[in-house]
């Protein structure tokens, strides 16, 4: 059986039966950009996924809508998975992936990929993935993405398209966010490894720009900032594209309903389009004492 094709199909049929739920619109661009969303208010999830007092961040659920993925500092740094029955049940199961050791696990939207940062003491980080066979088998074949992706740097938060054809990432000086620069690699199927990594326009990279995500239709970048005109310490802002082929747009911030005073960042849309997952840290935090929640934002 065909696990990867069937799982698209459903995943294709899916999508386009909410995708009315969102403003998304790629024929009516008037050449500037713009988010194009109306968010209702963001709304921080319950336990057992945040956990009061530790890091929980960088939340990807997967098509299916039965596992976020998610980091969290519960039981040590780590990348954890929550689970659940059905779409109309809380999450209840949540562990920890040992088998994967790392953190900001992204899961692919065909569920068969999964894209972690692994660093060791004293060394970079790099970005490892992970497959299975099917949804239900479990994760093997842990391994880095190569040269073609890592390097000497730091590289991070690792995100793909819908489609499986780009790769989006975040390289830096060690773990230093002010010296961030985004990167996109691509193939032409998903037989071939991601290769030629190249850096964002420098509208969209401007030295604190990390932690990139598309929509499902490939025509929106959330990304997180800390540039001028937001409303906390970072924020999360969005660029529109008409066409794959076409550049990224002048970003604009996603609003005072996502943004806060506080920090946000790492922002991940639902496969259906109508939902934006992020994290958000206090204003005052420290890494001594790691804080962090998940929350969402429904799009009206």
């Amino acid at each position: 059986m065909n696990h990867r094709g069937s799982l698209l199909e459903t995943v294709s049929v899916i999508s386009l039966m909410l995708l009315p739920c969102t403003t998304l619109s790629a024929d009516d661009s008037d050449g500037e950009s713009k988010s194009r969303f109306q968010f209702r208010d963001a709304v921080k999830w319950p336990e057992p996924v945040n956990m009061a007092g530790v890091w929980n961040s960088t939340p990807c659920l997967s098509a299916t809508g039965l596992e976020l993925y998610f980091t969290s500092t519960r039981d040590n740094w780590g990348t954890y998975v929550a689970t659940r029955e059905n779409i109309a049940e809380p999450f209840q199961s949540v562990r920890k992936l040992n088998e994967c050791p790392g953190n900001h696990g992204v899961i692919s939207a065909d569920g068969l990929t999964l894209y972690i940062n692994h660093n060791e003491p004293g060394e970079s980080a790099n970005i490892f993935m992970a497959t299975r066979e099917s949804i239900d088998a479990s994760w093997k074949d842990y391994h880095s993405l190569g040269e073609s992706i890592n390097s000497q740097q730091f590289e991070r938060w690792a995100y793909t398209s819908a489609d499986g054809l780009e790769l989006y990432f975040t390289r830096t000086e060690k773990f230093d966010p002010e010296t961030s620069t985004i990167f996109v690699a691509k193939r032409r199927s998903e037989n071939e490894d991601f290769a030629n990594a190249e850096e964002l326009p420098v509208n969209i990279n401007d030295g604190t720009a990390d932690a990139a995500s598309v929509s499902p239709d490939g025509h929106y970048l959330f990304f997180t900032s800390r540039r001028e005109g937001g409303h906390g310490s970072s924020d999360i802002w969005i660029s529109f594209r008409k066409d794959r082929n076409l550049p990224w747009q002048d970003p604009v911030n996603a609003g005072p309903e996502i943004n806060s005073e506080d920090a946000e960042w790492q922002p991940m849309m639902t496969i259906d389009g109508c939902r934006l997952l992020f994290s958000r840290s206090p204003k005052d935090m420290t890494m001594e004492k790691p804080e962090a929640y998940i929350f969402e934002a429904s799009v009206e």
